[in-house]
C-alpha cells in the first residue's frame, strides 16, 4: 500500500513522490475521474478537482486513522478512503450505489486502488439497503458530499450513526438562507440543470440532527464559501443559545 503525505495531500512510495510510470498513465488515462489521483507532483493527471492540498478539507488529519475501519458513502473514486488506509487504517469499505454519478466513478475506483495496492472492499447494496446487517458496523463512517444528493438526508445520517462504533465525517453542500428553512426539497432543475442536488441543508439543520443522534460536532470546518465539513462523534451535545430548535422557529 501507498503511503500518505498530510503536508502536500499526495501518495507517497518508500518516501517519496509516486512515480507516474508509462503504464500507469496509460491506466488512468483510459477511464473518467472526478478527483484527480495525487501521485507525483511534477505529472498532472486527468480530474475536474485536485485532491492534493485538501487534506484539512476534506478533514483527514483530524483522526487517527491507525487500526480504524471506513466505511465511506458517497466517496466518488475513494481518494479519502485510500488516504485513510495509506494512513493506518486496517480496513476500508464503500457501497457500490454512486448516487446516479454519470459517468459511474467505479472504473476510476478499481484503477486507483490497482494503482495504490489498495485492499478496498466494494460492498454491493444500495443506499436504501444499507443497514447494520448488510454490511456491518465501522468505526467510522465518511459521507462524503452526499446528503445533499439524498431526499431523506437524516435517514441517510441515522443510518451512518447506526454503523459508526466511534464517529462520523461528513462533507455536504449548505444552503446560506437560514430564512429559506432547515432543509428544502428540490424539484427536477430547480437547482441548475448541472446540479444533482435535491436537498438543500443548513447548518442549524446540521446541529439539530446531530443532537436528534446523540452526536457531538467535534470540529466543524466552513469551506469553500458553502460547503461545511463535520466529525460528530458519541456524546451528548450542549445547545448553544444561538441553535433554536427546529420546533421553536417562528414559521411566518
Amino acid at each position: 500500500m501507498a503511503e500518505f503525505d498530510l503536508e502536500t495531500g499526495r501518495f507517497l512510495r518508500d518516501g517519496r513522490p509516486f512515480p507516474v510510470t508509462d503504464e500507469i498513465r496509460a491506466k488512468v488515462h483510459a477511464v473518467r475521474w472526478h478527483h484527480e489521483l495525487p501521485l507525483d507532483p511534477a505529472v498532472r493527471l486527468p480530474g475536474s478537482i485536485e485532491f492534493a492540498g485538501r487534506t484539512k478539507k476534506y478533514l483527514l488529519d483530524a483522526v487517527d486513522w491507525r487500526g480504524k475501519s471506513v466505511l465511506g458513502i458517497g466517496t466518488v473514486e475513494g481518494m479519502v478512503l485510500f488516504a485513510a488506509e495509506a494512513l493506518g487504517a486496517s480496513r476500508i469499505a464503500t457501497i457500490s450505489d454512486d448516487f446516479g454519478r454519470l459517468p459511474s466513478p467505479a472504473p476510476a475506483r478499481g484503477v486507483a486502488a490497482e494503482i495504490l495496492g489498495s485492499k478496498l472492499e466494494v460492498i454491493d447494496v444500495a443506499i436504501d439497503e444499507v443497514t447494520v446487517d448488510r454490511v456491518g458496523t465501522f468505526d467510522y463512517v465518511i459521507l462524503f458530499e452526499v446528503l445533499q444528493h439524498t431526499r431523506n438526508p437524516f435517514a441517510l445520517l441515522e443510518k451512518a450513526a447506526s454503523i459508526a462504533r466511534e464517529g462520523v465525517l461528513l462533507m455536504t453542500h449548505v444552503m446560506l438562507a437560514p430564512e429559506q428553512g432547515a432543509c428544502m426539497a428540490f424539484a427536477g432543475t430547480e437547482m441548475g440543470p448541472s446540479r444533482r442536488d435535491v436537498s438543500g441543508i443548513n447548518v442549524l439543520w446540521l446541529a439539530n440532527a446531530a443532537e436528534e443522534l446523540n452526536l457531538v460536532s467535534r470540529l466543524t470546518i466552513p469551506w469553500d464559501i458553502d460547503y461545511y465539513g463535520m466529525v460528530l462523534v458519541r456524546g451528548r451535545w450542549e445547545r448553544p443559545p444561538s441553535y433554536p430548535r427546529i420546533a421553536d422557529m417562528p414559521t411566518d
